[in-house]
């Protein structure tokens, strides 16, 4: 069972000052961080260590200018040792590196985005003056950031992108100026499939995941919409029940159906414009409905042959046995004369059953 529920959201747009750590993919310092590394595991002075490791040929000025650089990138700390970000380098195996300046950001909030930041752009250098004497002067477009913008200061993001970069927000100005044709409308989509609930942002027609809110237990989310469907769904099978008589022949055979429900509220999680429901399990309503579910597949996947003898009941046991819903309802097998009734008369399944009584096909046709 697959379960989709979508809802838009307004997304807004801000230009502000902003002090960063992008990650950056920079393999050339990656040994060098590794070797810092190796001297602190082995208890030995970093530049002593790379001086004699990696940098032989050089002097030792030489490596504690490297170390210096590296120092200015906080990816080790003022005695050469590796730093909280520069572990994180090693494990991520990208470099955070520093910038600060005027950035393009857009905004969501939404319980189902714990990402507030969706999206992020570095705009021209030469803006940052322009961005500034706008932030500095008098402008209607000028404003104090809302509260969930101004909490992502001191968070990390990933951008959305085909490549996701990591942002280490460090510091964020208060006063940003609202784009113009700021607000974009989004659709946020909540997935469950194989067991999982996924929150999920459409952005230019890509799909981006982030984890699901904490503390909500899922089978108890699948259980509200189910009840959704039908007030008596069997929510310990996560079955619907179902009339065979307003299915179609594919969905009696298969015992599963889609469903698709408008304006919805589950708990907390808020309002929801539509739900689809994909490959729920169904089941009959009543003893009726499984007569009536019984004797479609029956003459659906079973009456391709003379049925003489005892072959009549030996394929209904069969059927029973193959469909557990069915089977749960203990169902007695029907006359021939009830399953033509549902037939074409002078078709070939009409006479697959009839022959073998009408004209005492058990005499000449034998199938032990």
């Amino acid at each position: 069972m697959r379960i989709v529920l979508k809802r838009q959201i307004s997304s807004v747009s801000y230009s502000v000052r902003m002090s960063v750590f992008i990650s950056e993919r920079r393999p050339e310092l990656l040994p060098l961080l590794k070797a810092v590394q190796e001297a602190e595991e082995k208890k030995e002075n970093s530049v002593k260590y790379m001086n004699k490791t990696l940098f032989q040929s050089f002097s030792e000025k030489f490596v504690i200018n490297i170390l210096e650089e590296l120092k200015i990138l906080d990816l080790i700390d003022s005695d050469y040792s590796l730093s909280p970000r520069g572990f994180e380098a090693l494990e991520e195996e990208t470099i955070l590196t520093p910038d600060e300046g005027a950035f393009e950001i857009r905004t969501v909030k939404d319980v189902l985005l714990p990402q507030v930041i969706i999206d992020f752009k570095r705009l021209d250098p030469n803006l940052d003056r322009e961005l500034k004497e706008s932030l500095d002067g008098r402008t209607e477009k000028k404003i104090v950031l809302p509260n969930h913008v101004l909490k992502t200061e001191g968070t990390k993001l990933r951008t959305l992108e085909k490549r996701p970069r990591l942002v280490d927000i460090h510091e964020i100005n208060k006063i940003g100026i609202v784009n113009r044709n700021s607000v974009v409308n989004l659709d946020i989509l909540l997935t469950y499939s194989e067991g999982k609930w996924k929150s999920k942002v459409v952005i230019q027609n890509k799909e981006f995941s982030f984890p699901f809110p904490e503390g909500y237990e899922h089978k108890l989310l699948v259980d509200q919409l189910l009840k959704i469907i039908s007030p008596n769904a069997d929510l310990k099978r996560w079955r619907i029940p179902q009339n065979p008589s307003n299915l179609q022949l594919s969905e009696v055979n298969s015992f599963l159906k889609n469903f698709d429900k408008k304006s919805i509220k589950l708990g907390d999680l808020g309002n929801f414009s539509q739900v689809k429901f994909y490959d729920v399990s169904i089941f009959p309503d009543c003893q009726i409905s499984a007569i009536l579910w019984a004797k479609t597949i029956f003459l659906e996947r079973k009456c391709f042959l003379y049925l003489v003898g005892n072959q009549y009941e030996i394929q209904w046991k069969e059927m029973l046995d193959e469909f557990s819903d069915l089977k749960d309802f203990k169902l007695d097998i029907p006359k021939r004369d009830e399953l033509l009734d549902e037939l074409e008369f002078g078709s070939q399944k009409y006479w697959f059953l009839k022959a073998p009584e009408d004209m005492l096909l058990e005499e000449v046709i034998s199938f032990d």
